[in-house]
């Protein structure tokens, strides 16, 4: 089987291919190597291997930069999977896409189900939806995965950060209104793979699913005490954690104040149970202080 990894250098990228099955041909490219945004680079790439599955982790993530580079946070999170779909759909091939809580204004106060209506509250969630009405349009064989608060031991999320963070200020002030359910970018790229053997055999439908770890609904602030505690039994320093409101901080972009989804579809249609988030944590954590 063949699959095609786009933004195969951010932290999501990097999960996927460190579990890629060893029966998987996967052809895994950075933005310079596959440009979603570049027509012609995506029908080259696509008419040449000729996947039966694309997943696109490729996105405009910077929150508070899309709210100023509109264009760029448009070409990435809405065209790059347009174009993408154009070419599968030609070859009746699939697509999974990573989408995002952010498409949801954060008032429902209980998880949020694929069928509830979206209303982003940002560029960055706007953008994201765009790419999903298109996907939906243009695509006959593809599947939505909207994600929310991932973590992961490398690059660029709030575990690695706070932990960044707490070895230069012994003082962190972290919003308290803002609630959510962490999940590992190792469960979730264990999910995908689940997926695409599924999806390729024909044992599932296409469409727009949630999904999360299993585990209690935390604020920031409630994850970042939880984070120190793992952490000081590897060595970490615990810094003193400041509870503030999201009026407190000067950020360009508006956050959904609950933002968690209730992945009950996912794991209905594709068999699939996952562990508790606060499990994940803990090897994730091992792993950033080794």
């Amino acid at each position: 089987m063949k699959v095609i990894l786009c933004g195969a250098e951010g932290q999501l990228g990097y999960s996927i291919k460190l579990l890629c099955p060893s029966n998987i041909e996967l052809f895994a490219f950075n933005k310079s190597q596959l440009d979603i945004t570049n027509e012609k680079n995506v029908e080259e790439k696509i008419y040449k291997i000729k996947p039966d599955v694309v997943i696109n982790s490729a996105a405009f993530t910077n929150v508070d930069n899309a709210q100023i580079n509109k264009f760029n946070s448009h070409k990435i999170n809405a065209i790059g999977p347009k174009n993408l779909s154009i070419c599968l759909n030609a070859i009746d091939s699939h697509l999974i896409h990573i989408s995002t809580d952010y498409v949801f204004d954060g008032f429902k106060n209980k998880p949020y189900l694929e069928s509830d209506k979206p209303n982003p509250l940002s560029v960055y969630g706007q953008t994201k939806l765009e790419g999903e009405k298109l996907i939906s349009k243009l695509i006959k064989n593809y599947f939505i995965f909207r994600v929310a608060w991932l973590f992961g031991p490398k690059k660029n999320n709030f575990v690695v950060n706070i932990i960044n963070k707490s070895k230069k200020n012994n003082n962190l002030k972290i919003v308290n209104d803002q609630f959510g359910k962490p999940t590992c970018i190792f469960e979730f790229s264990k999910f995908i793979w689940h997926t695409i053997f599924k999806l390729v055999n024909k044992n599932t439908k296409s469409g727009l699913y949630h999904f999360s770890n299993n585990g209690n609904i935390v604020s920031w602030y409630e994850y970042t005490k939880i984070i120190f505690e793992i952490a000081s039994k590897y060595g970490i320093l615990t810094p003193k954690i400041i509870p503030i409101v999201s009026n407190d901080l000067d950020l360009l972009a508006i956050r959904p104040q609950y933002s968690v989804l209730d992945p009950s579809k996912s794991f209905k249609e594709f068999n699939f149970d996952s562990s508790e988030w606060l499990f994940s944590l803990e090897k994730t954590i091992q792993l950033i202080c080794k």
